[in-house]
This record gives C-alpha cells, structure tokens and sequence, in this order.
C-alpha cells in the first residue's frame, strides 16, 4: 500500500503543467526562442523526453508565450483550467505570481475563440455518435 507521501508525489507528477521561477537563465522559451532570464516565471508543459524512454519533460515557456501557444491550439489539446490542479508546484508561488497567472489566463478566456460551453457541446455530440 503506498503511503500519503507517494501518493502526492504520484499526483504531482500527472498534472500536466509545471510553474517556478528559472533558476538560472539557461532556458529558452519554446515558443519565441528567447532565454528565460533568472528569477522570471516561467511554466512548463510536460512533454516526452526524447533522452529517457517513457519520462517527461517540461518544455519551458514565458507566461505570455504559453497563452499565445494555447490560443493557437486545437480546442481539443490539455490547457490550464484550474492551476491549483493543473500545475505543479502552483502552492510554491507568492501571491503576485498567481495573480499575474490567472490574469492571463482570464484575459485568454475571454479572447479564445472556443467558449469552453461550446466545447463541451462538441465533446458530448461526438460521444453520442
């Protein structure tokens, strides 16, 4: 039986996005190519590692970078809808940093083209096909 402890870490390690702040300014955003300077908040999309068979990876991106990226993907591709449950190490932020991410995840709401009720509407019509 697998105690708490693990039981959160195995949690953490399925949601699907990551946040902190770089830790030394190495990283480039892979959206715009530009180096993530230290202490900048940064999130991560975990990918497939193509260095370690069945492992993921973040792919590092600015915070303005990721929302531009999710306006341009499929309605059907993994967003943030709750970061408290989306992304690990959401709990670790100060306050700003939160405010600052659901800033622009509110302004993404509101410019994105597929209302999240359409979506819905789509994902319920085509399971009862």
């Amino acid at each position: 039986m697998a105690s708490d402890a693990e039981e959160d870490r195995q949690q953490e390690e399925e949601k699907p996005f990551a946040v902190e702040r770089a830790k030394t300014g190495r990283a480039k955003c892979k959206k715009c190519k530009c180096p993530i300077e230290k202490d900048q908040i940064r999130i991560g999309k975990f990918v497939t590692n193509f260095f370690s068979e069945g492992k993921l990876m973040p792919a590092w991106h600015h915070v303005t970078c990721l929302f531009d990226v999710f306006a341009k993907q499929r309605a059907t591709t993994k967003k943030i809808d709750d970061p408290a449950e989306d992304v690990k190490g959401w709990d670790q932020l100060s306050d700003d940093d939160r405010k600052v991410i659901l800033d622009k995840l509110v302004e993404f709401e509101k410019t994105c083209n597929y209302p999240k009720l359409i979506l819905r509407k789509r994902l319920i019509f085509s399971k009862s096909r």
